[in-house]
């Protein structure tokens, strides 16, 4: 990996992208629609036109945020075993519409108590 010119450690990351504002809408109530209008003398006056009052709903738009379901930091067999099974790893993550970190050869290692 040094030979192509990354340097440092490097880290797989799994996130999915979350909108905080889902479902959420702002409410506003219009009274009535009012109309300027200028008389001869130069005279503004506002005369309301609508009495019906209504109710405006207007959903927020999307704020986004990341979040991190997994961080592992891999050595360069794990880089090198994930650049030769790209493919595999790519079809595994199509057909199940999950991405799991047993994809990427990390296997989750069962910890085993010791017989005492």
């Amino acid at each position: 990996m040094r030979a192509e010119g990354f340097k440092g450690p490097k880290f797989l990351v799994m996130c999915t992208l979350r909108n905080k504002d889902k479902g959420r809408s702002v409410r506003w109530k219009l009274a009535g629609v009012v109309k300027k209008y200028t008389n001869d003398k130069g005279e503004t006056k506002e005369v309301n036109i609508d009495f019906k009052p209504e109710t405006m709903t207007e959903t927020l738009p999307p704020d986004r945020e990341y979040r991190i379901n997994y961080l592992k930091r891999l050595d360069d067999a794990q880089v090198e075993y994930i650049k030769s099974h790209y493919v595999a790893i790519e079809n595994e993550i199509l057909v199940s519409g999950k991405i799991l970190p047993e994809y990427f050869g990390l296997h989750k290692q069962k910890k085993v108590k010791a017989k005492q």
